[in-house]
């Protein structure tokens, strides 16, 4: 569903109304882009897929993210789009090995780096269908920005959700400030950006950053199940699910 978001200028993703440009799953290779892409009865689920680096967010996934938020805004077909990642891992968060390699540039080259990072991942929150998060295991900084960022949020008994920013030296980044507050309020954010602590999936739940906390073992099932897909149809028309138990 498409926000509003604070300090950012969302992509102007638009096609013409009377063309559909569908998405093409092929386009985005997993060993070249680190994204997998399924499109299935108009849910289309994307797996961060970089499990040897734990779905860290990285040049090459970046990129090949630009390009899907792109062609899934422009899909008039599209009804839902899930979130995941691939392995035992949400994700790490971005990759900052290149903030201290680039320390001799000035302030000004910096922010414009970051701020174009930012956006980009944060073009989620501009998508008009339902986004929905499946935590599956940790998510880490930037990354825990990516699932604070969807309309909701699934928890596997396995997820883990940290923002140790402050422990970085660094300001919390990728909007988390704001992201945080909105899903779990002011006092909640205070504790998690300040501390930087790890919290699981169980106190995800009590913060209200996640919806449900399943057992691992029915991820897949959630991800595959017709009723899933009908109560985001459902939320996006705004009108109550037609469930059927599959």
């Amino acid at each position: 569903m498409s926000h509003p978001t604070p300090g950012t200028t969302p992509p102007a993703y638009a096609s013409p109304a009377d063309a559909h440009v569908a998405l093409d799953p092929a386009a985005f290779d997993p060993l070249v882009d680190r994204l997998a892409v399924r499109l299935d009865g108009g849910v289309v689920t994307i797996e961060l897929a970089d499990p040897d680096r734990r779905n860290m967010m990285g040049l090459e996934m970046t990129a090949a993210w630009e390009r899907l938020m792109a062609a899934i805004a422009a899909d008039q077909e599209v009804r839902a789009v899930l979130l995941t990642g691939r392995g035992t891992a949400f994700t790490s968060g971005g990759d900052t090995a290149w903030i201290g390699a680039d320390s001799h540039r000035s302030v000004a080259e910096l922010r414009h780096r970051m701020l174009s990072y930012y956006r980009t991942w944060l073009a989620i929150r501009a998508l008009p269908m339902p986004t929905v998060a499946v935590i599956n295991g940790p998510a880490i900084g930037a990354g825990a920005a990516l699932a604070l960022a969807c309309d909701l949020r699934l928890a596997g008994s396995a997820a883990r959700m940290s923002l140790p920013f402050v422990r970085m030296g660094l300001h919390p980044g990728m909007l988390s400030t704001f992201l945080l507050t909105e899903v779990s309020g002011v006092a909640a954010a205070r504790d998690l950006l300040l501390t930087g602590r790890m919290v699981d999936a169980e106190e995800m739940r009590g913060l209200g950053i996640v919806s449900r906390v399943v057992p691992d073992a029915e991820q897949a099932v959630t991800l595959a199940s017709d009723d899933l897909a009908e109560g985001l149809a459902a939320l996006r028309e705004k009108r109550p699910p037609q469930f059927t138990g599959r």
